[in-house]
């Protein structure tokens, strides 16, 4: 039997070493966070396949975008959110629905701006418990691998 502990940490592998990587809620805005992050993941060496997921954009820097990432048919190894923290919940409970094990939170304005904020944060952590799911977040500004071997 696997417990909690050893599904945590498959789940933080896949934070460091995915082979898939949903940007959900990407842009193709220059100089916003979420576009930002998307180039600097296919500018970079990354060697996996990125899902740009965006409701508003078909294409972003050439490559598919999805409008939400339950329409994703591939596995996605983690989830980058991008999202107002007033919607972040949603997408988080569509990456527990599509199976998605690990999550980072780049969005802001949870716990940190009171008691609203709190509440929020407190439903990502239910859908986590929900979906034996992982996240590093909120308020993050993501993780870079120097694992050469990587």
């Amino acid at each position: 039997m696997i417990t909690r502990a050893q599904i945590h940490q498959q789940n933080l592998n896949k934070i460091f070493y995915p082979d898939s990587v949903a940007i959900v809620g990407a842009n193709k805005v220059v100089g916003t966070v979420p576009c930002d992050i998307l180039m600097n993941i296919l500018k970079a060496d990354f060697n996996g396949i990125v899902f740009p997921v965006s409701p508003k954009e078909k294409f972003i820097a050439g490559v598919k975008a999805y409008k939400y990432v339950v329409d994703i048919q591939d596995e996605v190894d983690l989830a980058i959110l991008v999202f107002p923290s007033s919607v972040c919940h949603m997408a988080l409970e569509q990456c527990g629905q599509k199976g998605i094990k690990s999550a980072i939170i780049i969005s802001a304005g949870f716990k940190e701006v009171g008691e609203a904020g709190a509440v929020l944060e407190n439903q990502l952590k239910e859908i986590a418990v929900r979906y034996d799911m992982s996240f590093i977040g909120p308020n993050y500004l993501g993780v870079i691998n120097t694992d050469p071997r990587s």
